[in-house]
């Protein structure tokens, strides 16, 4: 490098050809930012972040208009299980098990 180049210059282009040999970078935009190794492994998601499991619960009058558009309707029988279900206030794992038990073959 040329002495008539500032002191400044010239640490510059130190720096520049160190970052490019190491492979350090800085984010995009930050001017002033930490400088990171390329190398480095990319952080996953946060382990701790807790995610909701509920999502979208329908009730039984939504869920039989959906159902309608698409031409599916409830037999009556499965109608009278509901009721049933609902009138005995069942959990959702009894109303599960003796659906199942009444489509069970055999």
């Amino acid at each position: 490098m040329c002495a008539c180049f500032s002191a400044r210059a010239r640490r510059r282009f130190v720096w520049r050809v160190l970052r490019k040999l190491w492979g350090l970078f800085r984010p995009v935009g930050s001017e002033s930012g930490p400088w990171y190794d390329s190398r480095m492994k990319k952080r996953g998601s946060q382990p701790n972040r807790r995610r909701s499991t509920s999502g979208v619960i329908l009730g039984r009058e939504r869920f039989a208009k959906i159902s309608a558009i698409e031409g599916i309707e409830l037999s009556p029988a499965a109608k009278r299980r509901a009721a049933e279900f609902d009138r005995l206030g069942l959990s959702p794992e009894e109303r599960i098990r003796r659906i199942v038990a009444v489509h069970r073959k055999g």
